[in-house]
């Protein structure tokens, strides 16, 4: 029809309305009385007869207006939907009824559409008879398209067998287009598109609609097609057996990607049974008796194929899953029958809809129901019996086979943690979700054993008695299990259950106790499955929300398949070195490297590498951890000519000829040693190397990306992708892993001195957050490992010290790393104070009280000592905090530490000019400082040392304007100072004062509007006003008013703190080799945080020498006339996701080690407590005014550096190549790509 619903006729449709449906009349009257208008933008189009296209009661009026006309017609085949008709029958009868439905529509305002019209013919008639009936029909349709044997197609469904060939050939095209776009998408998203959505949902239509089963060439070139695409996805070999039962439904076992083969005839007899009655209705009676022999034939080859079972009845009849669950539940026994035992328990396992329920997941990272390659992989490798891995030595001494079943619960597996603590996390999140309060490890409740259930909750949850939970996960498949797994589904985990239940029998009466028990194949136990029933009963009567049951199992079963991969990949053993002689260099042993048994390995008859000695207990169990392994190592032997052997202090490593023969040309090109300078680490804690700077093949565009190493992917230990992200820029840091290297090692010796004695500490070995941070770099930058890692020691032990990270909850990630490098230098801090003890006879429980003053002096001055660790010496940076006092001009000066600046995220908006408080003079003028001129302190006048460790400078003062006046009562140090506080100052003191206001380099000058680094720093290092309620204790203020004071006023006023009005202003004092910024993305709405959308801009290189105070010149490791701080970006952490929930992963720019030659010990930072002084001194302030508390190690000498304008950095970052990881997924991208990040860490390494 031409413009069907706009061109009816109202009267017509009205008139009929009144005939037909009366009551309803009156109110279509109203409606479609008068024409109807149409807004479209700020145009009103009005329908001039009919009714609009997009009215909601268009389709029923026009119905009733056309429904007389189309009656009318006799042809055999006469079919409407709305204004498109199909009419069917002999040549004179379409004829005919084409002429009565042209005059009938005409005569109520419509007109049929040639150009829209096909025309079917028979396949059987002669070409003069096609041409006579195509002409006899152009007579009423002219331009009507005559449909080919091939095209003949009914709403997409074909026809004949020839367009049953076209329309499988265009859907394989189609669907090949589509295979190849699925490759842009990572693989489990992939993987659920094609299962739910591309695959046979796109199909369906057209297997429901034509007996396409006939035809099984076309439908195999697809299967074909579905099966190359799902290995490639997946990255797992499906063959035989393995590809039977993959296409099999998940209730099967399956995965739920149906063969198009399999389902071509369910589809088309279940469609047939349920069209009958619309056939019926449709067809006159003289084809009725068609349709019933095409659902006889359908059924007698269903049948053929289903054997002796019987077909569906009743309305059964109706539903595809009825046909098709016959012929797959044949299949499935068929494959029960010719299975082994473990194919057996494997089938029935995965037969569990539990053990399938993570199929089901939509994959988000937010919701963390995303699986990485590798998980997937296994997983379905797991599920249908193929291979997960080459048949090699597992870790723990046995040989693995290709299954993977022993690596699921070896008891060297790192899996088993993970895996048990998300299952109790699991629990625990879906209690707190339903408003029940529970704990982990409870205390209270321990058996005789000393163990405790996993879980309790605070108050009753059943019959008046708290719920006590225990999880545990066993392997389906091991040989003590088989046999109850091969029975049923569920049977092993039924066994641990019972277990479970007679190890805390005890507890019964007072707690209802519930065991939660998987198998690694997935499938629980009854009681584990009733419980969680009930509880998504529970959540569900909370939420509203009637899948919490089913979202529940996926949560579950997503923990055991994610516990599973971690156990496949961390259990396999690290490459041995196989140089010549069978030397390798040693090294050491954390528990997520290959514990080695401490002796050789020796060969058996097979060429298999066995351990001579008995194997090592594993590094943790699953309850309490145990110590952490020793270090072992292999005495170093005479290398062969292919290699070259190096020595530093207690490192020994073996080198390829090729990297030897690198290092040899780099040391060729070294000036002569007389004309390198010496630059030594100023503290005396850490050790003193000479830096060379290589003059070739270092520098930024002369890197070999072949050779850089590679990036590894870290597994997810459950939601630990903050971890993984802060991790991944961390082992990018050169710095720390050198450092870490060097003073973590037991033996190490350190001098340190008070009173003109000297004490030598042999330091024990590093902590053990230390030791397995160590560990993590070292395997993170090994080529023996494979491409991912598990942090699993590391986060154990940092969760040890920190709860916070016990469980799989979502965390922080700049709250990680804080914690990382807090307790990281507690340890170094401690090892170091221990053995001060010691050489002073002490310990640490010696009573302070008892102990004598001298001695006690003495330990707090070589406890300062060691006080920069190996964290301060890489990370701290200090800023000098400036208060200046609005009533006095009292200036006070104090450093202050930090490990990381957490920056605001702002617009910058132009302020507008501050009015000068105070009046004065100095050398330079700067609008976004405050300059008040300076007065003479008094002699004696002290530097003060606040508690952690910090020099604040001494405290410099001036009085206000007319101050000198001495009028008025108000007791105000503006008003009243003395002329002993008004001598002019010495002209040294006061420029060196105002240079700790002025920056080393002009102010950023940012645009308005721009949100970028740089105007967070100036936002950040901006003067601040302190009033109101922020108003700043003065404590000369108070002494200059308790000096006016009489003796008969109270005392209480006398003593009381004068605070005033100040500006505070905050300058970077000593920048740190490596700056990590944290921006807050989190800002106040309201009475709640909300994250900030907003894009920071940031740089690749940039200088921060506009945000440093200009006496950081004074410092050991800046260079005279130095202008420059030139930083170098090398990580960037992205959370993307919302406040309370999202995903971290991370940016990191890959470059070579160069083993030290990257490690400058001239830009580390020292201690500032002697930095800070010598610097006053160098303002030429007397010894008495800044002589210190304490003072502890030595200043270094400074090398003559060139003039300023000759200052160039040392060595040019390298380019590197940037990578972005997301977890075990890591992916090379451009530099574009990194800054168009959302940052929300960034990790700078200075290189001037």
């Amino acid at each position: 029809m031409k413009n069907a619903f706009n061109s009816v006729r109202r009267d017509h449709f009205l008139r009929l309305a009144r005939e037909h449906t009366p009551s309803l009349y009156r109110l279509l009257f109203q409606a479609y009385g008068q024409p109807t208008p149409l807004c479209y933008g700020s145009h009103l189009i009005t329908s001039a007869t009919g009714i609009q296209q997009g009215d909601p009661c268009g389709p029923a009026v026009f119905s009733l207006a056309i429904d007389p006309i189309i009656r009318t017609a006799g042809s055999q085949l006469n079919c409407w939907y709305l204004d498109d008709g199909t009419l069917g029958g002999d040549i004179d009868t379409v004829c005919t009824d084409l002429q009565g439905l042209i005059s009938g529509m005409n005569s109520v305002g419509l007109d049929i559409n040639p150009m829209k019209c096909e025309i079917i013919l028979p396949a059987d008639l002669s070409p003069d008879q096609s041409a006579a009936a195509t002409e006899r029909l152009h007579e009423w349709i002219p331009g009507a398209t005559v449909m080919a044997t091939t095209d003949q197609t009914l709403l997409g469904a074909p026809l004949t067998e020839a367009a049953a060939e076209l329309v499988t050939l265009h859907k394989k095209t189609e669907l090949s287009r589509l295979l190849e776009r699925l490759h842009c998408l990572d693989s489990h998203s992939a993987f659920y598109l094609l299962r739910n959505a591309l695959w046979l949902p796109k199909l369906q239509y057209v297997l429901r609609a034509a007996p396409l089963y006939r035809q099984p060439a076309p439908l195999h070139e697809l299967d074909a097609l579905m099966k190359t695409a799902v290995t490639s996805l997946t990255n797992v070999r499906l063959e035989g057996d393995c590809w039977e039962q993959a296409v099999l439904p998940t209730r099967y076992g399956g995965l739920g990607l149906r063969q198009l083969s399999d389902v071509a005839l369910p589809s088309y007899v279940s469609s047939l049974h349920r069209c009958g009655p619309l056939i019926e209705a449709i067809l006159p009676q003289e084809l009725k008796s068609a349709a019933d022999e095409q659902r006889r034939t359908a059924t007698a080859d269903w049948q053929a194929l289903a054997g002796d079972s019987c077909a569906p009845d009743g309305e059964e009849r109706q539903r595809q899953r009825a046909w098709d669950s016959v012929l797959a539940e044949k299949k499935r026994d068929q494959l029960f029958t010719e299975a082994d035992q473990l194919g057996r328990a494997r089938l029935l396992s995965a037969a569990a809809p539990e053990s399938g329920a993570w199929l089901n997941a939509v994959p988000s990272a937010s919701l963390g129901t995303n699986l990485d390659h590798e998980t997937l992989r296994i997983a379905i490798a797991l599920r249908v019996g193929s291979d997960v891995c080459s048949e090699h030595l597992c870790r723990c001494g046995a040989q693995a086979d290709s299954r993977g079943h022993h690596l699921l619960t070896c008891r060297f597996s790192a899996g088993r943690h993970p895996r048990h603590t998300a299952l109790n996390d699991v629990v625990r999140r879906a209690l707190d979700s339903a408003r029940i309060s529970a704990i982990l490890e409870p205390h209270g409740v321990e058996l005789r054993d000393g163990k405790r259930p996993d879980g309790m909750t605070l108050f009753p949850f059943s019959d008046g008695k708290s719920l006590l939970w225990d999880a545990t996960c066993v392997n389906s498949y091991a040989q003590s299990r088989l046999s109850a797994a091969a029975t049923a589904a569920g049977g092993a985990a039924k066994a641990a259950e019972e277990e479970k239940r007679r190890k805390y029998a005890h507890l019964c009466p007072r707690y209802r106790f519930e065991p939660i028990a998987f198998e690694t194949s997935g499938s629980c136990g009854p009681a584990t499955k009733a419980f969680l029933k009930e509880l998504g009963a529970r959540l569900a009567s909370v939420t509203g929300e009637k899948r919490e049951t089913e979202w529940l199992f996926q949560r579950c079963s997503l923990a055991i398949i994610r516990g599973n991969a971690a156990s496949v990949l961390l259990t396999s053993r690290s490459e041995e070195s196989h140089a010549t002689g069978g030397n390798r260099p040693s090294r050491r042993v954390t528990p997520d490297t290959d514990p080695m048994p401490s002796g050789d390995l020796q060969q058996n008859a097979q060429g298999t590498l066995q351990p001579a000695l008995p194997l090592p207990q594993p590094p943790f169990k699953s309850q309490h951890p145990e110590g952490q392994p020793t270090e072992q190592s292999t005495p170093p032997q005479e290398p062969s000519s292919s290699a070259l052997l190096t020595q530093k202090g207690d490192d020994v490593c073996l080198l390829d000829s090729c990297t030897a023969n690198r290092i040899a040309t780099l040391q060729a090109q070294q000036p002569p040693p007389s004309l390198l300078k010496r630059q030594i680490t100023p503290s005396s804690n850490h050790e003193c190397t000479d830096y060379k700077m290589p003059q070739n093949g270092v520098g930024r565009g002369t890197s070999d990306n072949d050779s850089l190493p590679k990036v590894k992917g870290l597994i997810n230990l459950g939601n630990s992708c903050y971890l993984n992200s802060v991790l991944q820029c961390l082992s990018q840091c050169h710095y720390l892993t050198h450092y870490l290297d060097i003073n973590s090692r037991s033996g190490r010796k350190a001098a340190v001195s008070a009173d003109g004695e000297t004490m030598e500490l042999v330091l024990p070995e590093a902590g053990p957050i230390t030791k397995s941070l160590f560990g993590f770099l070292e395997q993170m930058h090994t080529t023996r490992t494979g491409f991912t890692v598990s942090p699993s020691n590391l986060l154990k032990n940092i969760a040890l010290k920190v709860p916070q990270f016990a469980s799989c909850d979502q965390q922080d990630a700049h709250e990680l790393l804080r914690e990382l490098m807090q307790q990281t230098r507690l340890e170094d801090l401690q090892r170091r104070q221990s053995q001060i003890l010691l050489g002073l006879g002490l310990s640490a429980n010696s009573d302070s009280i008892e102990i004598h003053d001298h001695l006690k002096a003495r330990a707090e001055t070589l406890s300062r000592q060691v006080s920069h660790t190996t964290i301060d010496t890489i990370f701290s940076g200090q800023l000098v905090s400036a208060v200046v006092c609005q009533a006095c001009t009292e200036r006070t000066y104090h450093l202050e530490s930090f490990l990381d600046l957490s920056l605001p995220v702002v617009d910058y908006k132009p302020s507008r000019p501050r009015k000068q408080c105070v009046t004065g003079a100095c050398d330079e003028d700067s609008s976004d400082h405050i300059l008040v001129p300076c007065r003479a302190s008094d002699q004696s006048r002290r530097t003060e040392t606040v508690p952690n460790g910090m020099t604040r400078a001494p405290n410099e003062s001036v009085p206000a304007e007319g101050a000198a006046s001495g009028q008025g009562d108000d007791p105000t140090p503006t008003t009243g100072a003395s002329d002993e506080l008004d001598r002019p100052p010495p002209l040294n003191r006061c420029e060196w004062l105002s240079r700790a206001l002025t920056t080393l380099a002009p102010h950023y000058q940012a645009a308005a509007g721009e949100c970028s680094l740089l105007t967070c720093l100036k936002q950040y290092t901006a003067p601040e006003l302190l009033d109101g309620n922020n108003k700043f204790g003065c404590d000369n203020c108070t002494e200059l008013r308790n000096k006016r004071l009489t003796a008969a006023e109270p005392a209480s006023e006398k003593f009381g703190t004068m605070y005033s009005n100040a500006t505070k202003h905050l300058l970077i004092y000593s920048p740190p080799p490596v700056l990590t910024i944290h921006l807050k993305w989190f800002e106040m709405s309201g009475s709640s945080l909300r994250k900030v959308n907003r894009h920071v801009q940031f740089c690749e290189r940039f200088d921060l020498a506009p945000f440093c105070s200009s006496i950081s010149q004074d410092l050991p490791q800046m260079r005279d006339g130095q202008r420059q701080v030139l930083y170098s970006l090398f990580g960037v952490v992205e959370h993307s996701g919302r406040l309370t929930s999202g995903h971290y992963t991370a940016y990191v720019r890959v470059r070579r080690r160069h083993s030290q030659l990257t490690v400058n010990p001239a830009l580390l930072t020292t201690l500032v407590t002697d930095a800070f002084a010598l610097a006053c001194e160098r303002a030429g302030q007397c010894a008495t005014q800044i002589q210190p508390e304490a003072t502890y190690g030595s200043s270094p000498a400074r090398a003559s550096q060139p003039e300023a304008d000759e200052l160039k950095p040392d060595m040019e970052p390298e380019a590197g190549r940037w990578f972005h990881v997301s977890d075990t997924q890591v992916t090379e991208v451009t530099l574009d790509r990194v800054l168009r990040a959302s940052a929300y860490m960034l990790f700078y390494e200075r290189f001037l």
